[in-house]
């Protein structure tokens, strides 16, 4: 059910995002998010926070017809 749900998704109308990473267990490997801050709702989740995270995020999103070019506002914890 919940894939179906996320097969489904539609993020074309996302331009306010949120980004950080989480480490799944204290000490151990991470996780990157991007949510929709005007939809409250996660868009994607990707496994580490290396270089690659971020296009790994924009990705996912434009598999859910996101668009990167129309998002005008990104939040991110830079620590």
């Amino acid at each position: 059910m919940v894939s179906q749900a996320r097969d489904a998704a539609d993020y074309s109308g996302v331009v306010c995002v949120g980004i950080d990473d989480t480490a799944k267990r204290r000490n151990q490997s991470y996780i990157g998010i991007m949510a929709d801050l005007d939809g409250q709702r996660a868009v994607a989740v990707t496994q580490g926070r290396d270089k690659g995270a971020l296009g790994r995020l924009c990705d996912e999103l434009k598999e859910h017809a996101g668009d990167r070019t129309k998002v005008l506002e990104v939040t991110r914890d830079m620590a």
